[in-house]
């Protein structure tokens, strides 16, 4: 068949050369001698033909019929002599026939002049050639190769020409396709930012597409802003570029607008179309026959899009298809660099914070090969990050640690789970000259792209350390000093109460013995000195309870105040006849018994001592707070505590009354006593009251086990409960 070899020149008969090579065509001329087998095979070819009496275009222009592959015969003035259906179905000449038109009917005029200058004139036996045709029904662009094969007569001489034709339109726009890819992979590489990425774009786009101007519009808000990306390619569109600049169109509003809202490519092939109606006159004098806007998506939604301005004839690219196309992949592109300058940004960032951190922030791989090691590092290890990159960790672990950390990552490696992800340990580590020093270590594991890694945050503790081991010294210190003070406390109370009890035992006497002589005056002598011996003993008494708050171990019980409280009244109230208690409400708490008994003994002998009033009342109660907490009040209406005063009577042997030594005195450290007890549970203590003397103690929610159904309502006051009954008895307002 025509194709598989070149012609010989003997009327038109096809060379079968079996190796279907197509520069292996025979010829009759070798070297000047002639093969006589040839020579006899040609005569019998052109006996044929004068005895069938058919002429080489009848002959082949059967032969074109049959065949599946687009053909033709052209004669010498490159007028078709025939075609077949293949061939007009291509061409768009289906309903019209291509016989008897010249070849620039199917293509571009230059293909036919090249065409048969090459065939007739230079008498070349074939000839292959690329045009560019229009499809007659559609007007789309075509590209197709034609490979035409010279038929000679019986003489030798140039009769017609048999031309192949083959569709390279789908492999051009491919080409093109890549070739637009690979220009914009490269633009990706190459640019700093995403905008630069869209200048780029557009430049391409309409390089390999035939747009004369190519603009971009960005989304700002509910509207398109045109920005000043764009690329121009002469200045005939200078008159749209300025029309467009800083313009805004809302969605639906202009082909761009069209576009956003779509999601799609939206065309416009005539400058007063609706929406190309904005810039008509520019647009009309620029001689602008078709815009194209296109979105540029991302999974976020458009980005961008691209308006694309063209002069020249449609038909001379499918510029819709192929830029639809390319937008999807500039999509892709920009949803890939996005993801990389976030990436890389968000390096940058824990780059920076790193550097700046005093810890060491180290990671590594699965086998424990450093990958980052950051400034702190550096200055904690002594290793500089060139230094130890690719080396094991085990380069900053005690030589004693090293196989058991080995062991450790052979075992996240086989279960993939680490016992010390998501923990903090306290470890030790060497530096660079061989020194060991503690640390404290954070670590995680990660994953990515099927690699595990570990990050860790490792922070010099030695300073901690040292501060440790100097509290403990002092703490050890501190006990040893209260254990001395605690001996001498006891030491001095024994010491000290048996001259006391001498003392007095001897004042007795002299009372007793010696009254009448010393007289009135020397009597109230004897009492002066008796009274103070007895505030020395209370004094050392006092003292002793002090040092024990605190140091005794607590006996933690459910421990009933309401009971506490009410045997603590009978004991105090015998002593003193004259007050009124009331107890009322107490709750239930989880307490040591011995100390909340002393603590509500002060409290309660302090408003019986200082409240200066032979009708005195003593209330103790509980408010139930807003947190569940609780108040445990014990409330006077004595003569008050002034408010100036009411911090300092916490303080030891801080009182009111001043160091009378009288014998109703007080050794000033109650309240000291009660503070201290009430810190050592977690309470606190104040005082309050405008009317008397009001103390607070403050018992956490943590303590209470059962609430007394009588407890005063947070709302409610102590004023309110004076007034009221308690006990089954009324109470004095």
């Amino acid at each position: 068949l025509p194709g598989r070899g070149n012609l010989v020149r003997d009327g038109g008969w096809p060379n079968c050369d079996p190796a279907g090579d197509p520069e292996g065509g025979s010829s009759i001329e070798n070297g000047g001698r002639v093969d006589m087998d040839v020579a006899v095979q040609q005569r019998g070819r052109r006996r044929w033909a004068r005895r069938t009496g058919r002429s080489a275009p009848d002959r082949l222009s059967g032969l074109v019929a049959d065949l599946e592959v687009p053909a033709c015969v052209v004669d010498a003035q490159g007028f078709v002599v025939a075609a077949n259906s293949s061939l007009k179905t291509l061409l768009g000449f289906e309903n019209d026939d291509l016989a008897g038109r010249p070849l620039s009917a199917a293509a571009d005029s230059y293909f036919q002049r090249d065409a048969m200058g090459a065939l007739f004139q230079a008498q070349s036996d074939r000839h292959q050639v690329t045009a560019r045709s229009v499809h007659r029904i559609t007007s789309e662009a075509l590209w197709t190769r034609w490979d035409f094969s010279l038929i000679r007569d019986a003489k030798g001489r140039p009769e017609v020409a048999l031309g192949l034709v083959e569709d390279l339109t789908g492999r051009i726009h491919a080409d093109s396709h890549v070739r637009i890819l690979q220009y914009l992979i490269a633009a990706a590489g190459r640019a700093r930012d995403t905008e630069e990425l869209l200048r780029a774009a557009v430049q391409v786009i309409c390089h390999f597409t035939g747009c004369d101007l190519g603009q971009i519009w960005i989304p700002e808000g509910d509207v398109l802003v045109c920005s000043p990306l764009h690329y121009s390619h002469g200045y005939a569109l200078e008159g749209v570029r300025r029309a467009s600049q800083g313009a805004t169109q809302r969605a639906g509003e202009g082909l761009p607008g069209a576009a956003w809202i779509s999601d799609e490519a939206a065309v416009s092939e005539r400058v007063d179309d609706d929406m190309a109606s904005d810039r008509a006159a520019p647009l009309w004098r620029a001689g602008v026959l078709e815009v194209v806007a296109v979105p540029i998506k991302t999974v976020s939604g458009v980005v961008a899009v691209f308006e694309l301005f063209v002069t020249s004839d449609r038909a001379a690219f499918d510029r819709i298809s192929l830029i639809s196309k390319v937008a999807i992949e500039l999509g892709q592109l920009l949803e890939r660099r996005t993801l990389n300058d976030a990436l890389r940004l968000s390096e940058e960032r824990f780059r920076s914070v790193a550097d700046s951190a005093v810890d060491a922030i180290v990671s590594a791989d699965s086998d424990g090969c450093v990958l980052t090691w950051n400034r702190g590092a550096e200055q904690m290890f002594g290793w500089k990050a060139e230094e130890v990159a690719g080396r094991h960790l085990t380069v900053i672990i005690p030589e004693r640690f090293r196989s058991a950390h080995v062991a450790g990552l052979a075992r996240v490696a086989a279960s993939g789970n680490s016992k010390l992800a998501g923990t903090v340990v306290e470890l030790s580590a060497v530096h660079r000259d061989g020194h060991e020093f503690p640390i404290e270590l954070s670590i995680g594991m990660w994953e990515a792209h099927g690699a595990r890694g570990f990050s860790g945050v490792i922070r010099d503790i030695s300073e901690r350390k040292q501060a440790q081991d100097a509290v403990a010294q002092a703490a050890r210190e501190v006990e040893r000093t209260n254990a001395e003070l605690e001996t001498l406390i006891y030491t001095a109370s024994h010491d000290l109460k048996s001259p006391m009890v001498s003392v007095l035992g001897y004042l007795d006497y002299l009372k007793v013995d010696y009254g009448e002589q010393l007289g009135d005056e020397g009597g109230r002598y004897l009492q002066r000195m008796t009274d103070c011996t007895l505030y020395m003993q209370r004094l050392i008494s006092d003292l002793m309870e002090l040092s024990r708050v605190g140091r005794l171990e607590a006996n933690i019980v459910d421990l009933d105040l309401q009971s506490l409280a009410e045997t603590l009244v009978d004991e105090i109230g015998a002593a003193h006849p004259d007050v009124t208690f009331h107890v009322r409400g107490l709750p239930v708490i989880s307490a040591d018994p011995l100390a909340f008994r002393q603590l509500l003994t002060n409290l309660v002998e302090n408003a019986v001592v200082h409240g200066k009033r032979r009708d005195l009342t003593v209330l103790i109660s509980s408010r139930v707070l807003a947190d569940q907490s609780v108040e445990l009040l014990v409330r006077d209406n004595g003569q008050g505590i002034p408010p100036q005063y009411r911090e300092l009577v916490f303080g030891v042997f801080e009182r009111l009354d001043g160091a009378s030594g009288g014998p109703r005195s007080g050794t000033g450290m109650g309240l000291a006593i009660c503070k201290k007890i009430t810190e050592q549970f977690g309470g606190q203590i104040s005082i309050a009251g405008t009317s008397g003397t009001e103390v607070r103690v403050l018992l956490p929610a943590a303590m209470i086990r059962h609430l007394h159904p009588a407890a005063i309502s947070p709302a409610a006051t102590v004023v309110d409960v004076l007034a009221g009954t308690t006990n089954g008895k009324e109470v004095p307002a």
